[in-house]
């Protein structure tokens, strides 16, 4: 409809036909966001309607925890408006409710009278919402997926929302004890088996111990130095129970990816292939990696394998 052809054009070559695809609009998405990682540009209008609950229960959620995860920010002006939108009686029992109530829950310093008011509309809302534990597992395990750190004191909060009989309850404690105990003493292991064999390997709240224990995992690791392999060997050592536990190839797979971004660091930076650390390094990964199944030998032999730089042909 525009008569001009030069604009016509331009906005003809802004058409990406990839974009068609959701995983691309997805990555296209995330880099925009990217460009902005610095600045706190957020804002948020707290709904006070159901239908506009309805509207605006999306933003809320992200700007939630966009301000949970700004570590020194001072949400203290905008704890009045959450109290106000968490007492609504005329939300609660509905979905969008109760996600909310549950990430104001789990990720923000409240008082004692909000605290309480929580744990009440979770136990009303665990009697009203169909499947109301696996909804809230659900919440947790989309967060896990999207990077977004669930630290210690996220684990405590939680573990004083719901009532002790819960499934929600058993994992938040087991949580607190693995931080508290160590993943690595024989009592977390021992706790983390006995959680993981009561319920189904796919089950939500097992995905998300699983993503949980993976968490501790890519924390301990994510900031080492090539230099610093042997942290990395010690916390490697440290999956192997748990990679037996829970005989999830999905694990396995988040464990070697984790994994091979510390290793190709290692190789970029020991330059000689017949180094100590080098050679520590390479012994390390073929042996594990081959006796937990996590790549073939053949693969293996790829990785570390010398590539041959290319002859510049001068004419």
């Amino acid at each position: 409809t525009i008569p001009n052809k030069k604009i016509r054009y331009f906005l003809q070559a802004q058409r990406t036909s990839n974009l068609r695809i959701v995983e691309e609009r997805a990555k296209l998405h995330t880099r925009y966001l990217n460009q902005f990682k610095g600045e706190n540009y957020h804002a948020v209008e707290f709904p006070e309607s159901v239908g506009r609950l309805k509207v605006l229960f999306l933003p809320l959620k992200n700007f939630l925890l966009y301000r949970a995860a700004l570590k020194d920010a001072d949400n203290k002006s905008l704890m009045p408006d959450i109290s106000d939108f968490v007492g609504r009686e005329s939300f609660v029992g509905t979905e969008e409710h109760a996600v909310i109530s549950l990430i104001v829950g789990l990720f923000y310093n409240t008082d004692k009278a909000l605290q309480k008011q929580i744990v009440d509309i979770m136990a009303a809302d665990s009697k009203s919402i169909e499947e109301f534990e696996e909804k809230c597992f659900g919440v947790l395990l989309e967060l896990f997926k999207s990077g977004y750190s669930i630290d210690a004191d996220a684990f405590v909060r939680g573990s004083k929302l719901f009532g002790k009989d819960t499934i929600l309850k058993r994992y938040f404690d087991l949580m607190v004890s693995l931080e508290k105990e160590g993943i690595e003493s024989d009592a977390s292991i021992e706790n983390v088996r006995v959680f993981y064999s009561d319920y189904e390997g796919l089950s939500p709240q097992n995905e998300c111990l699983r993503r949980g224990v993976l968490q501790y995992f890519t924390g301990s690791i994510e900031a080492l130095l090539p230099s610093q392999y042997n942290q990395w060997f010690d916390a490697f050592r440290l999956m192997i129970p748990y990679v037996e536990i829970f005989d999830n190839q999905q694990f396995k797979q988040d464990i070697k990816e984790s994994s091979l971004v510390f290793v190709k660091k290692c190789i970029k930076v020991f330059t000689d292939k017949r180094g100590r650390d080098y050679q520590d390094v390479k012994k390390f990964v073929m042996a594990n990696f081959l006796d937990l199944q996590l790549m073939k030998e053949k693969q293996l032999v790829e990785l570390f394998k010398t590539r041959r730089k290319k002859k510049v042909t001068q004419e």
